[in-house]
């Protein structure tokens, strides 16, 4: 989407917290390169977000602004992106973990502002995503590049049926299936399970399936 500088851009606010709608609000009002008719939802933590709480026009641009490691925001922002899907969708708040990052990006999401963003960085980020392009911070960014080499750091340490066996895994598979499935021994995979144990410095299946979720979901 780009838009003409002086262009009103109607944009919806969703959110739960005053902490998150009031500097939203004087960002956006403040903002030198577009104006906004801005309108606030509240309460975005009903994942329905029934369509007779959303306005009858559509939105060009919406902030969706809460604590957004919560299971309800990540349900609430799919809600809006299946109930508006022609609009920019915006979050306003921290993502620390990448892997939740991941499924905002896949709900729709075309922006992420962190709430500690001066007004002015604010302003050139908007810009950049009304512009057409994608928006994730500077630090954001670099903690992508790390997870990525320290995805590839893990998988150097692991042989290619160490590979498959943790394919296996991930899939779901039990150990007697992962053994079916590579025409292997059970105690072969059980001895390769334990040399994964060494080469990741873990001591349980738990830590193993929570460090593959973390590396490679």
């Amino acid at each position: 989407m780009v838009l003409p500088f002086n262009t009103i851009i109607d944009t919806m606010i969703v959110s739960d917290n005053i902490c998150f709608t009031e500097p939203l609000t004087a960002f956006l009002e403040q903002s030198s390169a577009f104006r906004f008719r801005i309108q606030v939802v509240t309460a975005p933590c009903d994942p329905s977000l029934h369509i007779s709480r959303l306005p009858s026009a559509q939105p060009a641009l919406i902030f969706f602004a809460a604590d957004l490691t919560r299971p309800e925001s990540l349900s609430a922002v799919a809600a809006l992106s299946r109930s508006l899907p022609g609009s920019l969708l915006v979050t306003f708040g921290e993502v620390g973990d990448l892997g939740l990052l991941l499924k905002y990006i896949r709900s729709g999401v075309r922006g992420f502002i962190p709430a500690s963003f001066s007004a002015i960085a604010f302003n050139e980020a908007l810009v950049k995503i009304i512009g057409g392009d994608a928006f994730i911070s500077t630090a954001v960014t670099r903690k992508i590049f790390d997870y990525l080499n320290h995805n590839i750091d893990l998988a150097d340490k692991l042989t290619f049926r160490q590979r498959q066996i943790v394919e296996g895994i991930l899939e779901g598979l039990s150990y007697k299936l992962i053994a079916h499935k590579y025409k292997i021994s059970i105690d072969t995979v059980r001895e390769h399970i334990k040399n994964i144990y060494k080469a990741f410095r873990i001591n349980s299946k738990a830590e193993l399936i929570a460090l593959l979720r973390f590396h490679y979901l």
